[in-house]
């Protein structure tokens, strides 16, 4: 059965035709869905090129699935310090021979770190959000780990972090020369001290060679629907798309 927009588009091409005009569907919409899975798509449309995804604050491993799929010859490498997700990374270690995992904080140093443990889980981070439980433990580098693999670059770097996102890059100095992308989970507004809104983190990332070119999964908070956070995908400053200042 056609659906209505076809038979729209029938009727409409059945006037058209003697003016040798046509309607069509655009890709515009397909092509334009800020979600994470178009995006990273679009990172390969791109000619983006990725030897190892880093995925830190991996929580049951959801994100790097994702990513494995638009990236199949990747190695994938997670952080996530909760020992309740250790199940659910065992069982993609277990069906990937490309996945593995470090069961800790990425951070600046290795030593070991305060967690502050959420309900939910999901909200759980370095920085104290309000209620949750405390517990320490172990950090790493991810230069540190990276090397001690012998991961092969290019580098996508993915945090979702919770304002923890400074410590971590100084952390990752190495890694991110060598990172054809990197994906950050930003905020409108500080979280915590070390916290940069998404405006700081743009201009923090253009110090360190790279620029925005694409965002992802904008939400609203709970309380007076203002602007919370959004994923923002950061290229090279010296990639080619960046020549082209048109539209």
């Amino acid at each position: 059965m056609m659906s209505p927009g076809k038979l729209i588009r029938k009727i409409a091409n059945t006037f058209l035709h003697p003016l040798h005009w046509e309607v069509v569907k655009s890709p515009h919409f397909k092509n334009s869905r800020f979600n994470m899975g178009d995006a990273l798509s679009r990172a390969g449309e791109h000619g983006i090129k990725v030897g190892t995804i880093i995925d830190v604050g991996a929580s049951d491993g959801k994100w790097s699935k994702v990513a494995m799929k638009r990236f199949p010859s990747a190695q994938v490498l997670a952080f996530e310090p909760l020992r309740e997700r250790q199940v659910s990374l065992e069982t993609i270690k277990a069906n990937s021979n490309k996945f593995d995992y470090v069961l800790a904080v990425a951070g600046d140093t290795e030593s070991e770190i305060t967690l502050h443990v959420s309900a939910d889980l999901d909200g759980s981070g370095v920085c104290d959000e309000g209620d949750s439980q405390a517990r320490t433990v172990p950090m790493a580098t991810i230069d540190d780990e990276v090397k001690r693999r012998g991961l092969p670059g290019p580098y996508l770097i993915k945090l979702d972090t919770h304002g923890f996102e400074v410590p971590i890059l100084t952390g990752a100095a190495e890694t991110l020369e060598a990172s054809s992308l990197v994906i950050i989970e930003v905020y409108n507004f500080k979280l915590n001290d070390r916290c940069l809104r998404f405006h700081e983190m743009c201009g923090y990332m253009e110090e360190n060679g790279f620029r925005c070119y694409d965002l992802v999964d904008p939400l609203l908070r709970q309380k007076d629907k203002a602007f919370w956070q959004m994923d923002i995908f950061f290229a090279p400053t010296k990639s080619p798309m960046f020549a082209y200042s048109g539209y």
